[in-house]
């Protein structure tokens, strides 16, 4: 069954080095093909000119250089900006006209789906259903931490993929939902900000032995942390839990692709996300489709010491590994 999945990468991986000017857009195709990538997913705000209205010719020349390189320009990964204006919010039918005009920015692009994020609202997508259906465009919506399956709107935007029941309409699942610790690059940071190692093993222990929130608090408080302590302690409790597969397995079917995020890749493993159980779900619910590597430890991590390309390729081979490709 694995043989039909197939492994990407979001240039958004390649952030760092992109806005530092290491890479230009082509380098990071090139490095996402290196890297064992048979598609690529674009962040259009990030790295079209023009967003959200590029140029045909624009599109069309991404198109032939993808082909050129031997990769799928599988999908156009929107940004549905509802505070776009400064005097209102986006209407609802404007959030509908701009996501139409992502599925046929995709439809150009010779992508063959969109990932859109939640802005969009359950009830809407059954008038984006009839244009995904038209152009032949799977559109996904991203469920993305610090929300998980069980949350109020997604509980909604199920309810919505069931009754639509169309495999041109459902979710984008990033794996972050499953992190189960913060990553060393992520601690680092509040480290740097006078949060003791003391209070931030403490932390570490109190989460995992699934702990309460209230708990952590007294901790820090009893420890005298500071306010990056008490941040720590509210982030860690809210962004992170012991994983349970249950939800996973029994909504694969709305699944349009993956974001197999991961922040640090260290001999051969990524820690904090238990990929050897996701992928094995995944893998035996016999999935068809990309799972695309999403790199996002540049935020913390010298693209200097840690390159985007190597991390990705490390993802990608761990990624193979657990999958038997």
């Amino acid at each position: 069954m694995s043989a039909e999945i197939k492994l990407g990468v979001s240039l958004f991986s390649y952030s760092s080095e992109y806005y530092l000017k290491m890479l230009s857009l082509k380098d990071t195709l090139r490095k996402a093909k290196t890297a064992g990538a048979e598609g690529i997913e674009i962040v259009a705000a990030q790295m079209m000119p023009g967003f959200p209205y590029p140029a045909k010719a624009w599109l069309h020349q991404f198109r032939e250089t993808c082909g050129e390189l031997g990769l799928e320009p599988f999908c156009y990964s929107a940004h549905l900006d509802s505070g776009l204006r400064s005097d209102r919010w986006m209407t609802d039918a404007e959030k509908v006209e701009s996501t139409v005009n992502d599925i046929r920015n995709s439809y150009e692009m010779g992508a063959s789906a969109v990932r859109t994020q939640q802005t969009i609202t359950p009830k809407l997508l059954y008038e984006v259903a009839p244009w995904a259906e038209r152009y032949q465009i799977r559109v996904g919506v991203e469920i993305h931490p610090p929300h998980r399956l069980e949350t109020e709107v997604w509980q909604e935007f199920l309810k919505v993929f069931k009754d639509l029941d169309t495999p041109y309409v459902g979710m984008v699942l990033d794996t972050g939902i499953y992190q189960e610790y913060p990553y060393d690059g992520w601690l680092g940071v509040y480290k740097e900000h006078g949060v003791t190692e003391e209070i931030c093993d403490g932390l570490l222990e109190i989460l995992g032995r699934r702990g309460t929130k209230e708990e952590a608090r007294q901790f820090v408080e009893a420890h005298g942390g500071n306010a990056y302590g008490r941040e720590l302690s509210e982030e860690l409790f809210s962004l992170y839990r012991p994983y349970e597969p249950d939800e996973l397995a029994e909504n694969m079917k709305y699944v349009t692709h993956f974001h197999t995020k991961f922040y640090h890749m260290e001999h051969g493993e990524e820690k904090t996300i238990p990929y050897d159980r996701i992928l094995e779900i995944i893998k035996s619910s016999g999935f068809k489709g990309y799972l695309i590597s999403e790199y996002e430890g540049h935020y913390c991590y010298d693209a200097h010491q840690y390159p985007a390309a190597d991390q990705v390729k490390a993802h990608i081979e761990m990624e193979k590994r657990l999958l038997g490709l």
